[in-house]
Formats: structure tokens, C-alpha cells, sequence
């Protein structure tokens, strides 16, 4: 991973030289106390006081022919009980854009650290999570046809590693052309083509993937809306091959202050580095191509997955805001004995008392069918949780939160039920 990082640190050198604008850096010290921090029943339960001190950095760059931002955060956790090995992480992105000839011929660098869960039949406790970074670069050559309609060539290596021993590591090519045409000032319509070959370092799942599909993006005064449909296929080398309907779609509709958000999503993808969705909400409780609760990327398969959302925000008052989210994903391993499906819902309500004090509450629920690793055993069972924080600020660059949450899981089989209660505090400083 260092070794990659180092990679983007020397592309992004000439913008650290120059770091003359959008820098932002923020420095936090967090604790945390669980009282079941391994998700055990009662009569196993270990406290534990985690101890992390981190270092952010969101820095934009833009000139004339490099564009960047680097949005990355160093933090080393200690665990005073030694529940878990204490461990230190880099985490967050990295993109840069390189115009070696206007309009026309770039070459772009993405980076990318995040924290997954291991193995989706265990508990999400730290030690059945691995780090896995992706680093992805090649040129890009656009044509601009005319006035309202460009093709665009794209060539990229990408490069992903996982830790704690994960021993998935893989290299993919990747070529596409796409061809895009502005309709009137508010509709796009596209055409996308893209094959791409992946290689494992120690493993026979090696394959290779095809895509095409037609696109449409549109924006309105209250509607925006983006949508990819079309056809998905994998080959692997094993001489079995699947294929499938492919769709990523996203609606918003905003009437005053109110947003509403649908989502819908299909494809074939891959159960370690995944192939395309948008895969870049850090949630932390939905589920997701990218940074999943819920998966197996300690073993590559290629999974069918259906995944709808729904989300509303509304401002209740002048002081106060409901969010609402329901979500639902649907995975089918080829191989795998590793299929669920998951359904869950969040309510959050912020209220802001002053203008240095605010409140926030959030409840999540949700139910996931699990497959055991034994042909038609399925496993289900029902998480719930609250939290309550208080965010005070102390300036407009310092501020302190305090938290107090529950968490429950009730299987309905496995002798696995879990209660915890997780009190901590963070502090934050802004340069």
C-alpha cells in the first residue's frame, strides 16, 4: 500500500510544491469505550478503550494543465485492553488530472485506501477487517466532434492490494470508448463500451469482462436524473461465463428545501474489487460495492447484485433536519456459498440549539439473510441502533463531540446475540 502511495505522492509533487491553495488540514484525538467490543454474547463480553489520534488533509490544486485533490487521514488506533492488535492506517483518496494536450490527450491518477469487512457470515469486529488499496492510472483522449457531441478513448492499469492476510491481490487493464451528444441544454445521451482483463497473484479466478450500454443524464430545475443500462458479461478462465442486465441509475428530485434521492442498481461484479458502480458512500451501515458491511473479498467470485435506495431530507424547522433512508441489496455468489440479501432503514434528526451547540439523533434497523456455507441454509437475523451526540464549537476551527450508542443483533438460529454499549468523545482542531 505505502508503496503505491508513495507512487501518487511523487505524481502529486508539483502541486505540494506549489500548495498555494484549498489547503485544509485537521488534527483529532478520539476515545472510545465498548463494553462488548468483540460482539459477543454476555457471558464472553471484553471492554475495551480505544485510543486514536489522527492527522486529515483535503488539499485541492488546479492549474492550467494539473488538477488534484488529495482527501487522505493517518490515524494509529491503540487498543488498552489488547482486544485487537493495535494498528495504524492511511486512508481516504487521491485523483490528479495531467493535460498533455488541451482538450484533447490527459492522463489521470486515481488512489483509493478503505477499510472491509472480511468475511460477511462473522461479526464486523476489527480483526475481520483488511485494507484494501486500489491505484488506477492511464491516459485519456477525447475528440470533440462539434459543438455538442465528443468521443472518448480511456486506457487504464489498475493495481489492488489487501492486508491482514488477504492474499487477493490483482491487476486489471481496462480499455473503453464512449461517445456523448448534448441533446439541448438540460439532456445527454451516450453510448459506452469498455473490456477489461483482471489477473490474481495467487488465485484461478482469473477473467475477463465486457460491457455496453447506453446512457442518459438529464437536469432540471427540480429533476436531475442519471442512468446507464445494458449488458454485462464475464469470462473466466476456468471456461465458465456469465452474463446479465446492467443498470446504474440515480434520480433527485429537490421541491424548496425538501430532496428526495432514488437510487437503482444492477450488474455482475466482482465480490473483491467490484466493476463499476458508483462505490464510493463510506457509510458505514449500508452495504456497498466499495466500502461493504457485507462481503467477502477474502476470496474473488463474481456476484450478481441488486441494490435500490431511497432517501428524504427534510428541513423540519429552522433548527432542526430529518433524514430517512431505506435500502435494500441482493447478492448472488457464482461460486461462493455467500449469498444474502439485506433490507434496513436509518432515521437521523439534527437539531442545532445555538450556533455553537448541536444535537443529533439516529436510529438504524435492519434484517439480512445470510447463506452458512452450507447449500440451502440461510441464516437471518435483526440489527438495531441508536445514537445520541452532541456537537459543541468551541470556534470556527475547534469543536468537541460526545456520543453514547446502543447496538443488538438477534439471530434467529445461531447462538450469536449481541448487545453493546460504545461511549466516546472526539476532539477537533482546523487549521
Amino acid at each position: 500500500m505505502f508503496r503505491k502511495f508513495g507512487l501518487l505522492l511523487l505524481f502529486f509533487l508539483p502541486a505540494l510544491v506549489n500548495a498555494a491553495e484549498g489547503f485544509v488540514t485537521k488534527i483529532k484525538f478520539e476515545a472510545q469505550h465498548s463494553d462488548n467490543s468483540r460482539l459477543v454474547a454476555d457471558a464472553f463480553v471484553e471492554d475495551e478503550l480505544e485510543l486514536t489520534p489522527s492527522l486529515e488533509i483535503d488539499y485541492t490544486f488546479n492549474q492550467n494543465r494539473f488538477n488534484a485533490n488529495l482527501n487522505y487521514r493517518a490515524e494509529h488506533t491503540e487498543f488498552t485492553q489488547d482486544t485487537f492488535e493495535n494498528r495504524t492506517d492511511l486512508l481516504g483518496t487521491g485523483q490528479a488530472t495531467v493535460t498533455l494536450v488541451d482538450r484533447n490527450v490527459f492522463w489521470k491518477v486515481f488512489q483509493n485506501n478503505s477499510r472491509l469487512r472480511i468475511n460477511s457470515i462473522e461479526v464486523g469486529t476489527r480483526d475481520n477487517e483488511t485494507r484494501r488499496s486500489i491505484l488506477q492510472t492511464g491516459p485519456s483522449v477525447v475528440f470533440n466532434l462539434d459543438k455538442e457531441s465528443k468521443l472518448s478513448f480511456d486506457a487504464y492499469f489498475v493495481d489492488t492490494g489487501f492486508n491482514n492476510g488477504v492474499s487477493n491481490d490483482s491487476q486489471q487493464n481496462q480499455y473503453s470508448v464512449s461517445y456523448s451528444r448534448q441533446i439541448d441544454t438540460q439532456v445527454q445521451l451516450g453510448l459506452t463500451g469498455r473490456i477489461s482483463k483482471v489477473e490474481f497473484d495467487s488465485s484461478d479466478q482469473d477473467y475477463d469482462n465486457q460491457r455496453i450500454g447506453l446512457t442518459f443524464d438529464g437536469q432540471g430545475k427540480q429533476l436531475s436524473y442519471s442512468i446507464a443500462i445494458g449488458q454485462n458479461k464475464i469470462d473466466r478462465e476456468t471456461g465458465i461465463s456469465f452474463s446479465g442486465l446492467y443498470i446504474n441509475s440515480s434520480f433527485n428530485i429537490e421541491a424548496g428545501d425538501t430532496v428526495f434521492s432514488l437510487s437503482v442498481d444492477r450488474e455482475l461484479t466482482d465480490s473483491s474489487i467490484g466493476l463499476g458502480l458508483s462505490g464510493n458512500r463510506q457509510d458505514g451501515f449500508f452495504p456497498d460495492t466499495s466500502s461493504s458491511l457485507f462481503g467477502n473479498v477474502g476470496n474473488s467470485d463474481i456476484v450478481e447484485q441488486i441494490r435500490y435506495e431511497l432517501q428524504l431530507r427534510q428541513p423540519v424547522s429552522g433548527r432542526s433536519t430529518l433524514n430517512l433512508s431505506m435500502f435494500y441489496d441482493d447478492q448472488d455468489f457464482q461460486s461462493l456459498l455467500s449469498d444474502f440479501n439485506f433490507i434496513g432503514g436509518r432515521l437521523a434528526l439534527s437539531y442545532r440549539s445555538t450556533r455553537r451547540l448541536e444535537f443529533d439523533y439516529q436510529y438504524k434497523w435492519n434484517r439480512n439473510e445470510l447463506q452458512t456455507g452450507v447449500v440451502g441454509t440461510m441464516e437471518s437475523s435483526i440489527a438495531r441502533g441508536h445514537r445520541i451526540q452532541s456537537t459543541y464549537s468551541l470556534s470556527d476551527r475547534a469543536r468537541i463531540l460526545f456520543w453514547v450508542e446502543d447496538n443488538s443483533r438477534t439471530y434467529d438460529q445461531m447462538t450469536r446475540d449481541y448487545d453493546e454499549i460504545a461511549i466516546g468523545f472526539r476532539v477537533e482542531y482546523r487549521f
